[in-house]
């Protein structure tokens, strides 16, 4: 890097701009209640699950729901 560069921390500015967004519209969650998860797929729930569970580091991905692609 030379100088008069900036390195942003890219994650944190989208962070900062959604929090922005959410405090502005009065939608912040300021409770201590989690969210809960859905997962809609098109293939198999099963496989899913399965690559989910590696990929995401949750082995508690339970509620993986098979939809008709074809009813959109």
């Amino acid at each position: 890097m030379g100088e008069g560069v900036t390195l942003i921390d890219s994650g944190r500015e989208v962070a900062s701009a959604v929090y922005d967004i959410l405090k502005e519209k009065d939608i912040l969650n300021l409770t201590k209640k989690l969210g809960d998860c859905r997962y809609f797929v098109s293939d198999s729930a099963t496989d899913f699950t399965s690559s989910a569970a590696i990929i995401l580091g949750d082995n508690k991905i339970e509620n993986a729901i098979k939809i008709d692609i074809e009813s959109y």
